[in-house]
């Protein structure tokens, strides 16, 4: 039913989110939601 953009959208997110959780200092935790709300919208235009 997903065509292969949402697919590939969908595996772009996640890596990106697995690369910023592991890169991501502890001290950063209450603003990286406005930072990966930031990333995500950039890579959808």
């Amino acid at each position: 039913m997903s065509s292969p953009e949402a697919s590939l959208k969908r595996y772009i997110e996640d890596t990106w989110m697995q690369e910023l959780n592991a890169n991501r200092p502890p001290t950063a935790t209450r603003c990286y939601p406005q930072v990966a709300i930031d990333r995500g919208s950039l890579a959808y235009i």
